[in-house]
């Protein structure tokens, strides 16, 4: 939070100044759904992740707007009303984890209804994007997930692969950097 993402370096890659953005040898993207597909697609990276049978692909396309509309802003402000790194957002935790458990609520009775995971039985980029979201408050937050069975297994499920076990390790550490931070606030 130093604020790199507004630099002048930074701005040439994405003139919006947010993350994520990339620099694949001057072609320069960002939004993280874009960013995926784009790797996916470049790299070749086959099946896996993005499948490219036309179903499946829309299937996972399908959830994204949804996602970026409904939980993630959700989540995003349950994450900041538990830890309110900035301070000019006065967000009421109860009101917060209504709107969550409502989003929630959908994703399970309806991604996840009758499915593993977002698109069926395989992990995609849909699930990359939405379990990162969700660990924010399922791994730091004493919000009650058991409400929601579904997708506490779901994300019990994503935490057993190991790549998203390990980009979810700063996040498990996040409530004590945050004491610390709000420690020095108090000071």
């Amino acid at each position: 939070m130093k604020g790199e993402h507004k630099s002048p370096e930074f701005l040439e890659v994405n003139p919006l100044g947010q993350i994520p953005a990339i620099d694949d040898g001057g072609f320069k993207l960002w939004e993280s759904e874009a960013i995926m597909k784009y790797l996916i697609n470049s790299r070749k990276a086959g099946e896996m992740y993005y499948p490219t049978d036309i179903q499946s692909r829309a299937a996972i396309d399908r959830y994204f707007p949804w996602h970026h509309q409904v939980l993630r802003p959700a989540l995003a402000k349950l994450f900041l009303a538990y830890y309110p790194v900035f301070p000019q957002y006065k967000l009421d935790l109860e009101t917060c984890k209504k709107a969550a458990e409502g989003a929630l609520k959908v994703f399970e009775e309806t991604y996840l209804k009758d499915n593993k995971y977002i698109a069926g039985d395989i992990l995609t980029i849909a699930d990359l994007s939405v379990v990162n979201e969700i660990t924010q408050t399922y791994l730091t937050t004493d919000f009650d997930y058991t409400k929601f069975p579904k997708v506490k297994d779901y994300v019990d499920r994503c935490l057993q692969n190991p790549v998203i076990l390990e980009v979810n390790k700063p996040v498990k550490a996040f409530p004590e950097l945050a004491a610390k931070l709000f420690a020095k606030k108090d000071e």
